[in-house]
């Protein structure tokens, strides 16, 4: 007998994980069966510890947003060509070019082979796909619409990479600006700095304040860089651990909300985000508060599911959409106003798509307006700070020099 490991869904609907001795893979499927479990993946405990290794160590095998949504979108051509959904599964498998995605989809392929539905093959994976795509997936399959959810799954996923593209474009100038303000102090204090030290103290003349300030600091960084490396590295991490708490999270969450300039943008690209999957999945049937629960996540923002919550308990409560999330006040107005026009002419989605039309642009103009920003600010930054270290260098020359004319003058 050999013990397996298998990941099942259990007769409650639930994805379940354990172990189970049996003489072979199909003898413990079969098991699982008679138990009333459909397996999803069966293996032996070493064949588990060689994948996850693969799978967590290798940062080439992360699955990207951009993979799933060309995975998405040929799936979508495949089945809207004919295909047989397992076939379909096949041929998209073959194009991936991440090893990690495509050992998913080979997964998903072999549960929905054995009967498995789109939704629960799709559900044992949560660490690629979330509960949006699987919700869309599964209004897909029971409206016989799968071809248009996944091309809808495919544009969700695009504007999602689109968003976080536009963050990443409007950091790349400030962290490179920031690098060679790093360089350059570190440059000057531990190179410069010390060689003009040695000579002011070979001349014995008391320094300025500022001057002795910055020797302090030169000659601590020269003989103690590493502790400063050991304080950075200290610090980020307990900022890093702080904020994977509850607490830290959403202290996290409302500092971004309330940080001047960066606020603006994010408050932009929150509303786009709730837009966008709230269209989507309200476009493709899947009912309203399980919308509404999946679009909370989605935000990704603590603050902002929190104020969620209320609004989809006052919604089961028998309220309008549009009319509780007036209370949140990191949307606009105008998500109220299209939402209150969308449930009247019942094109509520058709009005969410316009909505993220129109955050879509406006998050455009706000990261060339933030940049626009940025960078002047930035330059006078790094210029300031190599002001300073110039100053206090040159402050004590212009000293010596004026004591000088005063004992010159005094002889005369």
């Amino acid at each position: 007998m050999i013990e397996f490991y298998y990941r099942a869904i259990s007769p409650e609907g639930e994805t379940v994980e354990n172990t189970i001795k049996a003489t072979s893979e199909s003898a413990a499927a079969k098991t699982l069966l008679g138990k009333g479990y459909f397996p999803i993946q069966v293996q032996t405990p070493e064949e588990k510890s060689s994948l996850a290794f693969l799978g967590n160590s290798n940062p080439l095998n992360r699955i990207t947003l951009k993979q799933k949504v060309i995975f998405s979108r040929q799936l979508s051509t495949l089945i809207n060509a004919g295909l047989p959904i397992s076939d379909a599964l096949t041929s998209a498998s073959d194009q991936i070019d991440n090893p990690k995605l495509r050992a998913i989809v080979a997964d998903i392929t072999q549960n929905v082979q054995g009967g498995a539905t789109l939704k629960q093959a799709f559900s044992a994976f949560p660490e690629a796909f979330n509960q949006a795509y699987i919700s869309l997936i599964e209004a897909g399959e029971s409206s016989g619409t799968l071809d248009k959810s996944l091309q809808k799954i495919a544009n969700q996923l695009e504007k999602e990479n689109s968003f976080q593209s536009k963050i990443r474009g409007a950091l790349v100038y400030p962290v490179i600006v920031l690098v060679v303000v790093v360089l350059v102090v570190t440059f000057l204090l531990t190179t410069v700095v010390p060689a003009v030290g040695t000579l002011y103290r070979d001349l014995g003349r008391e320094l300025p304040w500022v001057t002795q300030l910055l020797l302090g600091f030169s000659s601590f960084l020269k003989n103690f860089w590493y502790l400063v490396v050991i304080a950075l590295a200290g610090g980020l991490w307990a900022a890093r651990s702080y904020i994977k708490t509850p607490s830290g999270r959403l202290a996290w969450d409302g500092l971004k909300l309330n940080v001047p300039i960066i606020n603006v943008l994010l408050k932009k690209i929150y509303t786009a985000r709730f837009s966008s999957t709230l269209g989507t999945l309200a476009g493709t049937g899947v009912p309203l508060l399980e919308a509404l629960n999946i679009t909370a996540q989605s935000v990704n923002n603590r603050v902002i599911q929190n104020r969620m919550a209320e609004v989809i308990s006052k919604v089961k409560g028998g309220g309008k959409v549009s009319e509780a999330i007036t209370e949140i006040e990191y949307f606009p107005k105008l998500v109220s106003q299209m939402l209150a026009i969308g449930e009247k002419s019942g094109k509520t989605d058709e009005m969410l798509e316009k909505l993220t039309s129109i955050y879509e642009e406006e998050i455009e103009a706000a990261v060339k307006g933030i940049q626009t920003v940025i960078e002047p600010a930035l330059i006078v930054f790094l210029g300031l700070i190599v002001a300073f270290i110039i100053g206090a260098i040159l402050l004590p020359i212009y000293s010596l020099a004026g004591q000088g004319i005063n004992t010159t003058g005094a002889g005369f």
